[in-house]
């Protein structure tokens, strides 16, 4: 469930992060196709970190919720945020922190 809702809230932070004029984005087929509407990438990025708020909050109650989606949008954020523009972290890397997570926490 956390894993989910880590990769949730990084696919939607990195949507709102790769709308700004700052950031050079990366030929990446998907993402050049959302960026071409600012306007509905920033909608889609908020609508996918407040899916991830919900079920954070359906998972661990109210207040623990916000509480632990705050702390896991700012690390997140700050990953992204550093590490991004070095490119130092693949797709191929992403898919095998991600499986490894989702084992790990399916044990």
């Amino acid at each position: 469930m956390f894993t989910l809702i880590t990769t949730i809230i990084s696919f939607g932070f990195f949507l709102c992060y790769s709308t700004t004029k700052r950031v050079p984005v990366k030929p990446i087929l998907v993402i050049e196709k959302l960026n071409s509407n600012h306007k509905y990438t920033n909608g889609l990025g908020v609508f996918f970190m407040s899916i991830a708020l919900s079920l954070t909050i359906v998972a661990l109650g109210v207040g623990n919720g916000i509480f632990s989606f705050i702390i896991l949008l700012m690390t997140v954020a700050s990953c992204i945020v550093l590490l991004y523009p070095l490119n130092v972290i693949k797709n191929i890397h992403l898919l095998i922190i991600f499986c490894i997570s989702l084992g790990l926490e399916m044990l």
